[in-house]
């Protein structure tokens, strides 16, 4: 490393370069998480008016799940985030637990039931997910869901989002709609 600081072979590299390039990668890295906490921030901002709507009503139903973000730049993975689905009065609120990944990331949704859609996906391992489609907050957005209990888990949950308001996109032949 420091005879590539140095330019090539033989050549010794003060400590004042090594510094230098220190202090330019903390930079670098403190400036991205900046930028994370700005964007993070916004996103807060523009979806207070859900969440202050939802934090009126009590909860009414609580789910754990494990939570997949959709969207047409978005890589989908394994759906490792631990969060969960509450019905608030006409809300579906999906949320992550973990406070700060919550605060980084920032994704919290908040579906009016009435405007939601509902779909069942197929996904790795045989896990299904349920999808929601909707507005959060006035923007569209949709996020993938599966339930802790499985089948089991996932139906409960079908039927009670269906029963609050929640649109079925297609009729599911191997789950029952409430």
């Amino acid at each position: 490393m420091q005879q590539w600081l140095a330019g090539g072979a033989g050549q010794q590299t003060s400590p004042e370069a090594v510094i230098a390039v220190a202090a330019v990668l903390i930079a670098l890295v403190g400036g991205a998480f900046a930028l994370q906490l700005l964007v993070a921030s916004r996103r807060r901002q523009r979806e207070a008016p859900g969440r202050t709507a939802a934090a009126a009503a009590p909860v009414t139903a609580d789910w754990p799940v494990q939570i997949r973000r959709e969207g047409p730049m978005t890589v989908r993975g394994p759906g490792l985030d631990a969060g969960r689905v509450a019905l608030r009065g006409e809300f579906i609120e999906v949320a992550h637990t973990a406070t700060l990944r919550r605060a980084l990331h920032g994704r919290e949704y908040y579906f009016p039931a009435r405007q939601a859609w509902l779909l069942i996906e197929p996904g790795a391992l045989g896990r299904q997910w349920l999808v929601i489609t909707g507005t959060s907050s006035g923007e569209p957005a949709t996020v993938a869901l599966s339930p802790a209990g499985g089948r089991t888990g996932l139906e409960q949950l079908w039927n009670a989002l269906v029963a609050a308001g929640a649109r079925p996109e297609q009729r599911q032949p191997d789950l029952p709609v409430a």
